[in-house]
C-alpha cells in the first residue's frame, strides 16, 4: 500500500487547501497541531515528507542514491529541520537500513520495485549519515518542526520507538 495523493510537493497547510493526504492504512489524518489534513503515522514511510520523498525516489533514474545522500545531509546540517524535511530523512534512514541488509525495516512496494530496477550501490558508507540525520531529527523541538509535531500527540512514544527501532536496525547493519 501508498500514499493516495492529491498534491506532490506541497506543504501540509498547501495540502490541506487543495485536498487530503491519505495514509497507507487508507485513513486521513489531522495534523494534531495545525489541525491540516496530512498523512500521519509513526512508521518511516507514513508522513507527507516521506511521501514527497518516495514520489521523487521512484520518478528518478532506477537505484539513483543521490536523493538518499542529499536529503541525509540536508538534514544533518541543518540548523532547523521542517517537518517535510524530517519526514522525508526518516524515510531515507530507513530505506538506507534495508538497502544495506536491514530487511527487518519496511519500505513501499514502489520503493521495492526502484530497487530491482536499478540495483542501488554505495550505500553501505550513507549509514553514519543516516544516523546523524535522525540523531537531528529527534534531538529536540527546537530544532526539529516533526519532533515538536509528534510531542504534542499521544503517540509521541510510538514514533519514538519506531526510529529507535531504525536506529538500532542502522547499528547493526
Amino acid at each position: 500500500m501508498g500514499f493516495f495523493k492529491v498534491t506532490l510537493g506541497a506543504s501540509c497547510t498547501k495540502a490541506a487547501a487543495l485536498g487530503a493526504v491519505v495514509a497507507y492504512d487508507g485513513t486521513s489524518q489531522t495534523n494534531p497541531k495545525s489541525g491540516h489534513m496530512s498523512a500521519w503515522g509513526p512508521q518511516p514511510f507514513q508522513n507527507h515528507g516521506a511521501g514527497d520523498f518516495e514520489a521523487e525516489l521512484v520518478h528518478g533514474a532506477p537505484g539513483d542514491i543521490t536523493l538518499l545522500r542529499r536529503t541525509l545531509q540536508a538534514t544533518a546540517t541543518a540548523s532547523y529541520i521542517e517537518s517535510d524535511l524530517g519526514g522525508a530523512a526518516v524515510a531515507a534512514a530507513a530505506l538506507v537500513a534495508w538497502l544495506a541488509g536491514a530487511k527487518q525495516v519496511e519500505v513501499p512496494q514502489r520503493v521495492l520495485a526502484w530497487q530491482a530496477a536499478g540495483s542501488p550501490r554505495g550505500v553501505r558508507p550513507l549509514v553514519p549519515l543516516a544516523l546523524q540525520a535522525l540523531d537531528a531529527v529527534t534531538a529536540n523541538a527546537d530544532r526539529s518542526e516533526l519532533c515538536d509535531l509528534w510531542q504534542a500527540t499521544d503517540d509521541f512514544n510510538t514514533w519514538q520507538n519506531s526510529v529507535s527501532a531504525l536506529r538500532e536496525a542502522l547499528q547493526k547493519v
